[in-house]
């Protein structure tokens, strides 16, 4: 391959690099971050409750029932103007919440308080407009911060892979010149000055993979199948 082919080669790789890191990122933040609308009804926000029943002092009565529900809901600090009414064991819920999840484990807390037959779920969860930029310029505010951190080790590299075309460049000459005082086959000539330069080129790259953290490529290169294959394309 020759300089130009070496540079285009060497920078796809980093900008492979870069992109993978995004997308194993990503990958990471949804395994770590499972939507809310999926999540049992008796988790919310990363609080588990338990399956046993609520006891209630004594007979419960509704404005027990009403006044227990209501200290759980205003002891989450969830809820926003959170309201129990009890009538004959119905508890009405009322209020709102930010997260669908959260609205079921109130439901969940009243159904398993003693002494309550049914429920009726008034809370709110607001929605989001149907039209809303926010997460994308979130998410591009994040892809932009972190090409800027990575900005240094692309300059980087591309400086050493300037400094290693020249001198690449520099001792196919040498080599060349070597080789045509003892060799007249054109082939083996030009074989002669590829190999001076080999040491030159698997250096560079191993310095610009290192740089770019594609660490198990570097020392592949290093190692006898990349000598092999720098021999066979360059």
């Amino acid at each position: 391959m020759d300089h130009r082919r070496l540079i285009f080669f060497s920078l796809a790789l980093i900008l492979n690099s870069f992109f993978a890191r995004e997308i194993s990122g990503a990958a990471e933040a949804t395994v770590k971050s499972p939507n809310p609308a999926t999540e049992v009804s008796d988790t919310a926000a990363g609080i588990s409750r338990s399956k046993q029943p609520i006891q209630v002092p004594h007979v419960p009565a509704d404005a027990q029932i009403s006044a227990r529900i209501q200290r759980i809901l205003e002891a989450t600090e969830w809820f926003k103007h959170p309201t129990v009414v009890s009538r004959e064991g119905i508890v009405t819920l009322k209020g709102s919440v930010a997260q669908k999840s959260q609205k079921e484990w109130a439901e969940s807390l009243a159904r398993d308080t003693e002494g309550v037959v049914a429920v009726i779920n008034s809370i709110e969860v607001p929605t989001g407009e149907w039209f809303d930029l926010r997460p994308a310029e979130q998410e591009t505010r994040g892809l932009i911060k972190r090409a800027t951190s990575f900005t240094p080790y692309l300059l980087a590299s591309i400086l050493v892979l300037i400094i290693v075309a020249f001198a690449s460049a520099v001792a196919v000459r040498i080599g060349r010149n070597a080789a045509q005082r003892k060799f007249t086959n054109s082939l083996m000539i030009e074989l002669i000055a590829k190999l001076f330069a080999l040491p030159v080129v698997v250096l560079g790259l191993y310095l610009v993979l290192r740089i770019s953290g594609l660490t198990g490529i570097a020392v592949t290169v290093l190692g006898g199948t990349g000598a092999l294959g720098l021999v066979a394309g360059f």
